[in-house]
């Protein structure tokens, strides 16, 4: 009960390999947004640390809204989870349509978008790569996504570091800078 009360977890959320807890106090926190301080989605969104806030503020399982920077086109994910950063599936198959569009040929280019979420919206990046597991049936696409917030990190030394620099470069492009 402590662990989950100072890591601000909810019963039945799970602990990532790698994950960094609090066991006898709370875990810093940022707070570097406010929920529902905005009425809709925006194309500039706010740095949020994915470990500070972004973690916390996106959780297994959510549904929200990202929006494409460049062309203002919006998508509605699901997380399926991350430790490092956020791991996403579209919700459908009109969904996944809409990401063919970013993306005509899936590629590991991350494009810089802005989540909406709880009346908050954050910058963040969105590579074009489905990969590895998925949760969500009948949406056209095998595989997730990585979605990149401030600080994210990837899942491994192996991951190229051209890539992890791309994603957090788009992550200030999102967020105006």
């Amino acid at each position: 009960e402590a662990i989950m009360k100072y890591n601000y977890m909810d019963p039945g959320e799970w602990l990532n390999v790698g994950q960094k807890t609090a066991i006898n106090g709370y875990a810093p926190r940022n707070f570097a947004v406010t929920p529902w301080e905005s009425a809709s989605p925006k194309s500039i969104g706010k740095l949020v640390d994915w470990f500070l806030d972004g973690k916390y503020l996106i959780k297994r399982n959510d549904v929200f809204t990202v929006t494409d920077v460049a062309t203002g086109l919006q998508i509605k994910f699901k997380m399926m989870g991350g430790a490092n950063h956020s791991d996403v599936e579209p919700l459908t198959s009109e969904e996944t349509a809409k990401m063919k569009k970013l993306f005509p040929a899936w590629t590991w280019t991350p494009r810089p978008v802005v989540i909406f979420h709880k009346g908050i919206n954050f910058a963040a990046s969105l590579s074009g790569m489905p990969h590895s597991t998925d949760t969500v049936s009948g949406n056209n696409v095998t595989g997730h996504f990585d979605l990149y917030l401030h600080n994210s990190k990837s899942h491994g030394e192996s991951v190229s570091q051209a890539y992890v620099k791309q994603h957090l470069n788009n992550v200030l492009i999102a967020a105006g800078k």
